[in-house]
């Protein structure tokens, strides 16, 4: 070891650049030439030397030496050094054993820890050559540089003494602050302990009213589920006795019913109360304090004492308390609930009776409401029976909840056939996608046509009018509509002979004016004509005058005659679209207006008498109102039909009207609508958006063809008068 030493103090030497075990002063020289070096400091205890003697003073020597040389480039270079000691001083050695010793030495040695300054070991030996001559004393070169090394070594010992102490103190600060910390946290561990003791009795107390109110609350539920079946008020009260009997310190329970007359509070169920003979006969005046408490909603609580006085008959039964709780219904009392206890505490349990308190009186509101819709719609079956109307009930989805006997045989069906079935099965395939969307948008929420007039076809076929009336009801908690269907056979039937009693009599006062005031009208003008060719023959001043007359006489019987006609029905070789001709151009005559009739599609088609003659008064009637009412000057008659549908319109002008004023309800505007609706149609009156009004007269061409004609008996001779009527005509225009 060593020998390995001294290799590598000289190999530290060499990395310098300096002579082998070179003398303090040849060291001093290189220093001086290559400025101050830092001095390296050892770090014996990290190899468990405690102090520097343990070194052989020849081995201080030699780091004194390489730390004087070249100890650090050493070290930063082991390969290096250890290469040049095995190649010149150690040449048979173990490299890694060299390694190894080499390593343990530069641990030994540990730089830039403790620098004690910059030392000029010039001025080091200059001190000490000049201490030396102050005492007379010759320099010792070899104690100098001894000095040197102990001076280094004190320094690093008042280093490590300093880092002592700062360590103890530093172990007093800790212990000190550790000791305050184990203060402070066995402070707040009691605290926390102290707290969590608490907060545990806490957390057993609610554990036990929890326990009690989960026993309360499965009461509860039990008692829900049993009142969901109940259908009577006595099966309530028991169920609410038998359930409030299983609560906590409760012995007994009643409940108390208020009495006819609304004076008392009488005990109408009981269990549990002692002699349940005497506690059925407990009553509480609704006057008393007590009682008043209950009309306002308030519970009562009753202790000993007050028992004796608001129930006699139960103060020798031992009760400690009784808590009675009000049950109430859209804001009325209905029931009082009592529970008594022979026990103390039962302020736990009486506030949590409650929700009893409400699945009562809800369960009793339920019932009286369910008897109430049973006895309601016991009510309203009897009136639907006894109507002479069809009435249903219809869901939202279009299936029927309800229908009285007549709503069934106006279809031919019987009831139960009906209900549960939806409507478009009794609809005809032809009208069922047109009512599909007419009840899709009431549904939506159209509120368009609640009243209006239709057909319904029946179970055989034949079709039957009616008035249909529809509205939104509430029924058994949703939403319903409630059909009314009128049968208006009869009314259609009266309504169909007042026309042909109209027609009856237009025809009889045609044939009268004929029969009478025409053939007078005839008569006169002829001997008017007659006069005035004999006072032509006779120069005479009153030939003149004749002539005007016999022309006033002629233009009169020609007026009588149209007028005639325009009562008159059509003559048999006459079509619709002929007389409507003869329509316009007696307007365009008579009243000056432009007047044009224009048929398309199979419109020319031969009518049967009744329907054309219905058709024929739709537009005589509204071409006279567009000239009388709305001035108009220029009218377009249209008669089309394609098969399927007809349509006859008259469109004028005029001033127009609107349909909402009085005279839109006129006696003309209802009689053509009745003439419209004996052709299985339908009359709109609108106004026109350039001015003018639009009658417009939709019929169904099957209808018309099944209409069957009805001639009055009595008024067969009118053919006899059209005919006369015609050939008078002809003669006239002859003449």
């Amino acid at each position: 070891m060593k020998t390995v030493l001294r290799g590598l103090a000289v190999l530290f030497c060499l990395a310098l650049g300096g002579p082998p075990f070179t003398s303090l002063r040849a060291a001093e020289s290189t220093t001086v030439a290559s400025g101050p070096r830092r001095v390296s400091l050892q770090l014996p205890r990290r190899h468990q030397i405690q102090f520097a003697g343990f070194y052989m003073a020849q081995e201080l020597g030699y780091f004194r030496e390489a730390g004087l040389t070249g100890w650090l480039y050493a070290v930063r270079h082991m390969d290096e050094t250890v290469a040049r000691v095995q190649g010149s001083y150690a040449t048979g050695a173990d490299r890694k054993r060299l390694e190894r010793e080499a390593q343990i030495i530069s641990e030994l040695m540990v730089h830039d820890t403790l620098p004690i300054g910059f030392i000029d070991p010039n001025r080091w030996h200059g001190c000490m050559q000049a201490l030396a001559q102050l005492r007379s004393r010759p320099f010792d070169a070899q104690g100098s540089r001894d000095a040197l090394l102990d001076t280094f070594l004190a320094a690093r010992a008042t280093r490590g003494v300093l880092i002592l102490k700062a360590a103890l103190c530093g172990t007093l600060l800790a212990t000190l602050l550790l000791g305050g910390m184990a203060l402070v946290l066995a402070r707040i561990v009691r605290h926390r302990t102290a707290e969590l003791a608490r907060a545990n009795l806490d957390l057993r107390r609610e554990y036990e009213a929890l326990k009690r109110a989960e026993s309360m609350l499965m009461v509860q539920h039990d008692l829900a589920l049993a009142l969901l079946d109940v259908k009577s008020e006595a099966a309530c009260l028991e169920q609410v006795v038998a359930a409030c009997l299983r609560f906590p310190r409760v012995d007994g329970c009643g409940i108390l019913r208020p009495a006819p007359g609304g004076r008392l509070l009488r005990m109408q169920v009981c269990a549990g109360m002692g002699s349940e003979a005497a506690a059925s006969h407990a009553e509480l005046a609704l006057d008393s304090p007590c009682g008043a408490g209950l009309a306002r909603g308030e519970p009562c609580r009753l202790d000993a004492g007050a028992i004796a006085d608001a129930f006699p008959v139960l103060q020798r039964d031992g009760w400690v308390s009784i808590v009675l709780h009000p049950v109430r219904a859209d804001h009325e009392l209905v029931a009082v609930l009592c529970l008594g206890s022979r026990r103390e505490g039962a302020g736990d349990w009486a506030d949590l009776s409650g929700p009893v308190d409400v699945l009562l009186g809800s369960t009793l509101q339920r019932i009286g409401s369910e008897q109430a819709v049973r006895e309601s719609e016991s009510l309203l079956r009897s009136a639907a029976e006894g109507a002479i109307d069809g009435i249903a009930l219809m869901a939202q989805d279009g299936r029927y909840l309800l229908v009285n006997a007549r709503f069934a045989a106006m279809y031919g069906c019987p009831v139960a056939a009906m209900v549960g079935r939806h409507f478009s099965e009794f609809v005809p395939p032809e009208e069922r996608d047109d009512k599909l969307r007419r009840f899709a948008r009431r549904v939506q929420g159209d509120h368009k046509e609640i009243e209006y007039e239709s057909r319904l076809q029946r179970k055989d076929g034949t079709f039957l009018p009616i008035r249909l009336t529809v509205s939104n009801v509430a029924w058994r908690g949703q939403r319903v509509f409630a059909i009314v269907l009128r049968d208006l056979s009869e009314s259609k039937r009266l309504e169909q002979e007042l026309l042909h009693i109209g027609e009856w009599e237009r025809i009889r006062i045609g044939q009268d004016l004929h029969d009478t005031i025409g053939q007078q009208l005839a008569g006169m003008a002829y001997l008017i004509e007659v006069l005035a060719r004999n006072l032509g023959r006779e120069p005479s001043a009153h030939a003149r005058e004749a002539k005007e007359i016999a022309q006033v006489a002629g233009t009169a019987h020609a007026q009588l005659r149209d007028v005639v006609q325009s009562l008159l029905p059509l003559p048999e070789y006459e079509t619709l679209d002929a007389g409507l001709e003869r329509i316009c151009v007696l307007t365009r005559q008579r009243q000056g207006v432009a007047c044009r009739l224009s048929v398309s599609g199979s419109g020319a088609r031969k009518f049967n008498a009744t329907a054309a003659n219905h058709l024929l008064y739709i537009a005589r009637e509204a071409i006279a109102n567009a000239v009388r009412h709305g001035n108009a000057r220029h009218i377009e008659v249209a008669l089309r039909q394609d098969g399927e549908h007809g349509l006859l319109s008259i469109e004028d002008d005029g001033t127009g009207f609107d349909p909402g004023t009085e005279r839109a309800t006129g006696a003309g505007l209802r009689i053509m609508g009745y003439r419209a609706d004996m052709l299985g149609g339908r009359l709109a009156v609108r106004r026109r958006v350039s001015g003018g009004t639009a009658v417009v007269c939709t019929f169904d061409p099957a209808v018309i063809s099944g209409i069957a004609e009805s001639p009055p008996p009595q008024f067969a001779g009118m053919k006899a008068a059209t005919a006369v009527q015609e050939k008078e005509k002809a003669n006239d225009g002859a003449q």
